[in-house]
């Protein structure tokens, strides 16, 4: 009937069929986007810390800002297969010392496309000044302590895998290569920007 009021129950039903619709639209756009290829650019910047004689982490060392260019699509860059052999990064730290990185297992992906924030489990295989570990990464939107103080991550900007998407990255995990060798931490932020290759070609 027109003008009914509905009831606590009514309503609340209808909340969760709306939220069931939401997620269900942008779960059926992702899947259609996911394997659309992208033109990915990384700028990433890495500060190398070591605790000091008082226990505190101070930074001894960095690499970058430097950037990146690869393709691939959003269900490459989950499953790791297009980053394994694109994304192996060799370059050399502010102090002359060589540092390289690649994905070491398949990147865990937590987008929640309501409020674009991003989670992602990833393992590295990293080299530093010859000395090499595992590096168990955290990454993430929001924001990690670092010794120079917060470092601010960005939400994704943009409909990912649909249009042109930027978001930032930030984390902070720790180095620690084998053979008693001094452990360190990497404070990271990472900023993507993601471009559909039809929409580059415009």
């Amino acid at each position: 009937m027109i003008g009914k009021k509905m009831s606590p129950h009514q309503l609340k039903l209808g909340a969760m069929v709306l939220a069931i619709t939401t997620i269900v639209a942008f779960g059926g756009l992702i899947a259609r986007t996911a394997t659309r290829p992208m033109a990915v650019q990384l700028k990433s910047h890495i500060q190398i810390c070591q605790k000091n004689e008082k226990g505190s982490w101070e930074v001894i060392d960095e690499v970058g800002p430097e950037t990146l260019n690869f393709e691939a699509s959003l269900l490459e860059l989950a499953s790791g297969k297009k980053v394994n052999s694109a994304f192996n990064w060799q370059t050399k730290s502010k102090k002359g010392l060589p540092y390289s990185v690649r994905l070491h297992e398949p990147a865990s992906i937590n987008l929640n496309p309501v409020n674009g924030q991003l989670d992602a489990d990833l393992k590295f295989a990293i080299t530093y000044d010859g000395q090499t570990a595992v590096v168990t990464g955290k990454l993430t939107t929001e924001s990690v302590d670092g010794p120079r103080g917060l470092r601010k991550g960005k939400r994704t900007a943009g409909l990912f895998g649909h249009n042109r998407t930027s978001l930032t990255l930030v984390s902070a995990n720790e180095f620690k290569p084998s053979a008693g060798a001094t452990p360190k931490l990497l404070v990271c932020t990472e900023e993507y920007t993601l471009t559909p290759k039809e929409e580059k070609r415009k």
